[in-house]
């Protein structure tokens, strides 16, 4: 069943449906009833908000439960905007975090990049060094003439 409690002096409205018909009229239909009637409430055509809501409740009854449309509609209109802030500030905080990941990047590589005399030190260095045994396998460099050769650090002979 259904219940229309109206409430003249303390203006109060308020429908309760009941256990056998709360899957066809659930809350938030209900309450759209009830924000119907007011415009009439508050005219003082009570008669009328009454007989609108009687009408509203049993047209509801008789086209069924509401249909995934009508949810999907009334949840986004009641938490639309909380899911548009949220997705805002989800992306906004991707966004950031980008940002920060590629500024730290940039700054990394600016400060690991050798400056010319850096990089002339380091050639010099490279041919000083000499490698006697091959840095994967640890076995010692031998060629033609039983020399040592030299190499990079990558194993690569440095000639000259």
């Amino acid at each position: 069943g259904v219940l229309i409690f109206m409430s003249i002096e303390e203006r109060v409205c308020f429908i309760s449906a009941g256990s056998d018909v709360s899957y066809i009229l659930p809350w938030w239909r209900l309450e759209d009833i009830v924000n119907g009637m007011k415009t009439n409430l508050r005219n003082g055509n009570y008669a009328d908000a009454l007989l609108s809501a009687i009408n509203e409740v049993s047209a509801m009854i008789e086209s069924g439960p509401p249909t995934a449309s009508e949810r999907a509609h009334d949840f986004f209109t009641r938490f639309g905007f909380v899911i548009a802030f949220s997705m805002v500030t989800f992306i906004l905080a991707l966004a950031g975090e980008y940002r920060d990941r590629r500024k730290r990047l940039t700054n990394a590589e600016n400060r690991s990049r050798l400056t010319s005399i850096e990089v002339e030190k380091a050639k010099q260095l490279q041919c000083e060094f000499k490698a006697t045994e091959c840095p994967i396998c640890l076995e010692p460099f031998i060629n033609e003439e039983s020399k040592l050769v030299r190499a990079d650090t990558y194993g690569i002979p440095l000639y000259g």
